[in-house]
């Protein structure tokens, strides 16, 4: 698992280089491209040295490699030209088209031009909070790219970057689920064929992003989950807590989405050893949260909540309950289940009446409005 190792390390080196030249005021082209130039001969230096970064180890001679199996079959070829076909096409036209999308527009790359302005990170005097609040780790790569290139040309390739980074760890944990080429390969294709995947793939939201870490998370737990009880070190600890830190700072969303798969982890670990899985527990933890550290810091300085803004100021409920969650999942099932809203097809038309008449009446039945802005 090198390979993710080194993207969780290129994760964390993005957090520190722009947390570190904003507390100097030193977020500038000439600082950012100094402090990269540094780590890079930095991290030659080590290799020069016979050091290996990051936990790396040497090859095993005649080890296996996820594309190990190299026999194609006219599916697996197929599958391959359909992957690259999608992401040449995604990968066009996120180079030649401008972000459109409203969120990329209202804080996404706004919060990165005042970055830009102000040599800094620091929240600063807005309208629209989210700018300040929202986990802003995709932003950080943002304004490093928007600093290096004089412009944000390059600002729809982060999502494009993340969207193709779907394709390797998707065949990686397809692999260690024991499955052969073909499933492999159609776990990558499934992944790049989600809709909104594609709709994403070429624009300045953050989404693709977070799925990126959720997916590198979920491999390290998956091969620490299958390495020997011996080789539990403390650089596989830190690796998947720094991932689940690395996700959690790209969207808030995944606060959510890592606790199943965080929960196997753990039921795993005190099978085996309750000692070592709290021992694990704490390095997991604590690199976990020392990514997230300052930004949850400023946002205690100025809402007194290391999320943001609590309840209807920012997007949790104003209200709970099991009568909240029933409306929630109703309504977003409805939402889901909508068909084009085409008066040429009379039972499209029929059947999102009835879905909403179905939703109206359940939620008469719990007692909520179902346009209640609590919930």
């Amino acid at each position: 698992m090198t390979p993710l190792r080194w993207v969780v390390g290129w994760g964390v080196l993005v957090v520190i280089v722009v947390e570190a030249l904003s507390a100097t005021r030193l977020l500038t082209a000439p600082g950012v491209a100094t402090a990269w130039i540094l780590i890079a001969l930095g991290v030659a230096g080590m290799r020069a040295r016979g050091l290996r970064p990051m936990g790396e180890r040497a090859p095993l001679v005649g080890a296996r490699t996820p594309f190990a199996d190299r026999q194609s079959t006219p599916t697996a070829a197929a599958f391959v030209v359909v992957i690259a076909a999608i992401l040449c096409v995604t990968m066009w036209l996120a180079m030649v088209a401008a972000p459109t999308a409203g969120d990329a527009l209202s804080y996404h790359m706004a919060r990165v031009a005042h970055w830009v302005q102000n040599r800094s990170v620091a929240f600063y005097p807005t309208n629209i909070d989210r700018q300040l609040w929202s986990n802003p780790w995709a932003e950080y790569v943002l304004v490093e790219l928007q600093l290096l290139s004089g412009g944000d040309r390059l600002t729809n390739m982060l999502q494009w970057a993340a969207f193709a980074g779907t394709v390797p760890v998707s065949i990686k944990i397809a692999e260690m689920l024991g499955c052969n080429r073909e499933v492999r390969l159609f776990a990558a294709l499934f992944a790049v064929t989600i809709p909104m995947a594609i709709a994403q793939s070429t624009g300045a939201q953050v989404d693709l992003v977070a799925a990126f870490w959720l997916l590198v998370f979920i491999a390290l737990a998956l091969d620490d989950i299958r390495a020997p009880i011996r080789d539990q070190s403390v650089m596989r600890s830190l690796a998947l807590g720094t991932s689940i830190g690395l996700a959690i700072l790209a969207k808030g969303t995944n606060y959510v989405f890592i606790l199943p798969f965080l929960a196997w982890w753990a039921v795993r670990e005190i099978r085996i050893s309750a000692r070592s899985f709290l021992r694990r527990a704490v390095l997991v933890g604590i690199s976990a949260l020392a990514i997230n550290a300052t930004h949850y810091a400023r946002n205690w300085n100025v809402y007194g909540w290391p999320l943001g803004p609590r309840g209807a100021e920012g997007v949790v409920n104003a209200a709970t309950g099991p009568r909240v969650l029933a409306s929630n999942l109703v309504r977003n099932a409805a939402l889901h289940l909508g068909t084009p809203k085409d008066t040429r097809i009379p039972a499209s038309i029929k059947f999102n009446a009835r879905a909403n008449d179905a939703v109206r009446v359940i939620h008469r039945w719990i007692g909520l409005d179902v346009n209640d802005t609590r919930t």
